[in-house]
């Protein structure tokens, strides 16, 4: 079995940015959930909420995304907001809304 290292040296530049957005957007998840925790003893669970990428970024994040999906999975929009892509693009892009 390859190290993550072994693993993240076989994609590309775009395929890592992608990743890195990817996890830091479950870090800033996290620390909130954390945050409101250690402040009130429960959560509300604020997210984060994404952001609207350029036409080029969601081709990128769709292919990426898509590349991911197990066999017979179909792209939805809650696959593309775990790549950042907020909800209201992902759910236009997925539905075929204009986009």
């Amino acid at each position: 079995m390859a190290s993550e290292w072994e693993e993240l040296e076989k994609l590309s530049k775009d395929e890592l940015i992608i990743e890195l957005v990817k996890s830091r957007r479950a870090m800033r998840n996290m620390c909130r959930l954390l945050d409101e925790i250690s402040k009130d003893g429960a959560s509300h669970y604020l997210y984060d909420r994404g952001e609207k990428p350029s036409e080029e970024w969601l081709s990128k994040i769709v292919s990426y995304a898509e590349s991911k999906l197990d066999d017979g999975d179909h792209l939805d929009g809650s696959d593309l907001e775990r790549y950042g892509v907020d909800s209201e693009t992902a759910d236009r892009y997925c539905y075929g809304e204009d986009w």
